[in-house]
């Protein structure tokens, strides 16, 4: 891909266009090589190149299992949740979506959104895509402890097992605790 925004000078002139050249190339670089602040949260730039054969035949069963179910709690605040959510809605249609139903939640504190979610969930078979590098975060860490209860009430822990996906960092935090743990 190319984007050519030489036309861009007229609207900004040659000084204004320049500098933010050279702003965004120096960190271009810096994502590119790793190097800076924040450069432990760069997983994503060589994605989808560094998954193997084994993690892409991991994803299409688990994405598989989830399409069977009448709906996918998806769990996370900031990128987690917006980044999930914009990829869904540029990747479905419009309108007559396949099921799984996409739900979202752990994006804010409010009681009555839970509440209702797990009321509107308490008739269907669910699973749950949980979304944090730490684990910790309050919001996405209380809607996954009240998804999470749901669950242990209703199924057997080999069906929770199948249904909950965890996103959180290869070694530490809270989440990854709990999934090597379960």
């Amino acid at each position: 891909m190319k984007i050519d925004l030489t036309n861009a000078i007229k609207f900004t002139g040659e000084k204004a266009y320049n500098k933010s050249f050279e702003y965004a190339k120096m960190h271009l670089e810096s994502l590119n090589t790793g190097q800076g602040a924040g450069n432990d949260f760069l997983g994503w730039i060589n994605l989808p190149q560094s998954l193997s054969e084994e993690d892409i035949d991991d994803i299409n069963l688990t994405a598989d299992s989830l399409r069977k179910l009448d709906a996918v709690v998806i769990i996370g605040i900031g990128g987690s949740y917006l980044g999930s959510k914009a990829v869904i809605e540029s990747l479905s249609p419009s309108f007559d979506r396949e099921k799984p139903e996409i739900l979202f939640a752990g994006h804010n504190l409010n009681g009555t959104y839970h509440n209702e979610l797990i009321e509107y969930l308490k008739d269907k078979e669910f699973g749950i895509i949980v979304i944090s590098k730490s684990g910790t975060t309050t919001e996405p860490a209380i809607a996954f402890r009240l998804l999470y209860s749901e669950m242990k009430k209703r199924f057997d822990k080999e069906t929770i097992r199948e249904r909950i996906v965890a996103i959180t960092d290869a070694e530490k935090g809270a989440l990854r605790t709990l999934a090597d743990k379960e």
